[in-house]
């Protein structure tokens, strides 16, 4: 049975003017609610409609016209669960919440007209049955209207499990607003705010301390300080959360932290006994240096993510002996250090094998990030160089862009260079595995 069906649409052309033959529009009218009757006939299980904006248009910004406003609406009311996605300058459309009631997921990126109220308001009116909420906020805004109604009341939302709030632009917030008596989202299971927290608050941590499993935020100064201000994040304040991922935010957003290390022990600090999923720090060389000591107080993390961050071989193998229960890293791709005095290129591999003794550890996977100006040659020495130093790594996913470069330059080294001694192990444990990506 049919429970979801998307529609693709080129942005949609202007109609040709009528002047006031409300006769045209009242056919228009009967068409459209046909197509939709004969939508719930053949798919009469539906319960998920997806409309999307084709996102390759370059057609300048307009305001769509009416029986498009009203089709997408027709469309949206036969289903439950709706999505509507369109690129910011393809096509701006005229929401019409009053007429959608009783749904339990929204998935909104769009750019409306009249600003964001309108999603906000379809949301506030569904708040008894919502779930699930995906919205993506048109400029410079916050997400107090989903708390707040415009005669002053609260909204809360018993029933919603994930709540995903992005915005077009990230400036970050000026003005933060306080709800000291809100509830908003006390069942709330899945958190992402991908832009600077909005409140000045904790309103939307608050009564969901015990259903939090997963939480992606962006972190400023002025965000820390709240937190700790009402004591949102304990030891044994979230028993349920196993998921963080955490990103500073841009240099452009005021009220940053002081250095890389101070951001990372606060993030470290947030859910100690959860699996950092990501941390995202911008910070290279000395100063990252300092913030990765922190990760020896934290040994629960088993995947950790560093995608602005290069680090030498060699403190990633510190990174992996200081978190034994660490199975996944995602950075850029990684460099070799200099060799110390006296120690000639020619043993160069046998003094690393010297210098690190074999690692027991789980750790298995290496995602790489791209970045133009590293060389794939010295990334396959790290790879090569790390699965004979650690024998449970035998995973790595290289830049997309970079994969059939990559997986050449592995296969000449591992058959023809300094590594041809060990053949037999890198192929068993790496070269099958490696290859698929080809």
């Amino acid at each position: 049975m049919v429970r979801k069906i998307k529609f693709y649409f080129n942005p949609p052309p202007p109609s040709k003017p009528h002047g006031d033959d409300s006769s045209d529009k009242q056919k228009i009218q009967v068409n459209i609610s046909a197509f939709v009757r004969q939508i719930k006939q053949l798919a009469p299980m539906l319960r998920e409609i997806g409309v999307s904006i084709n996102l390759y248009s370059f057609d300048p910004p307009r305001t769509n016209d009416w029986w498009f406003d009203n089709l997408v609406t027709e469309l949206f009311q036969v289903a439950n669960r709706i999505e509507y996605e369109s690129p910011s300058m393809a096509t701006r459309m005229t929401l019409l919440p009053d007429q959608l009631y009783r749904l339990t997921h929204i998935h909104y990126s769009a750019t409306i007209n009249g600003g964001n109220e309108q999603i906000l308001q379809l949301a506030r009116q569904n708040s008894s049955t919502l779930q699930s909420l995906t919205i993506t906020l048109q400029g410079i805004t916050n997400i107090s209207g989903l708390i707040q109604c415009p005669n002053g009341g609260y909204v809360s939302y018993p029933c919603l499990h994930t709540l995903k709030a992005k915005q077009w632009m990230n400036p970050g917030i000026s003005q933060r607003p306080v709800f000291s008596s809100a509830l908003p989202f006390p069942a709330l299971r899945y958190l992402g705010i991908g832009y600077d927290y909005p409140f000045d608050d904790d309103s939307i941590f608050r009564g969901n301390a015990a259903t939090l499993e997963c939480l992606e935020m962006m972190l400023s100064q002025a965000t820390a300080a709240m937190l700790n201000t009402y004591n949102v994040f304990t030891p044994s304040s979230h028993p349920r959360l196993k998921s963080v991922k955490l990103t500073q935010l841009s240099d452009l957003v005021p009220n940053q932290f002081a250095s890389a290390a101070e951001c990372m022990r606060f993030m470290l600090s947030i859910a100690p006994g959860a699996s950092v999923r990501e941390i995202n720090i911008r910070s290279t060389g000395p100063e990252l240096q300092s913030a990765l000591l922190l990760f020896g107080e934290y040994a629960s993390i088993q995947a950790l993510a560093l995608p602005g961050s290069r680090l030498s071989l060699w403190d990633a193998i510190d990174l992996i002996k200081s978190l034994p229960l660490l199975s996944d890293l995602l950075t850029l791709p990684p460099c070799l250090e200099p060799l110390p005095a006296g120690v000639a290129a020619d043993n160069f591999l046998a003094y690393s094998l010297a210098r690190f003794n074999p690692i027991n550890s789980p750790f298995c996977c290496w995602q790489l990030g791209p970045h133009s100006s590293i060389s794939s040659l010295e990334t396959v020495e790290c790879m090569l160089l790390l699965a004979l130093i650690c024998p449970s790594f035998g995973h790595v996913t290289p830049p997309i862009g970079d994969r059939v470069k990559f997986m050449a330059a592995m296969t000449d080294m591992v058959v023809k260079d300094k590594f041809k001694l060990h053949y037999p192990r890198l192929q068993r444990l790496l070269l099958d595995k490696w290859l698929k990506y080809r």
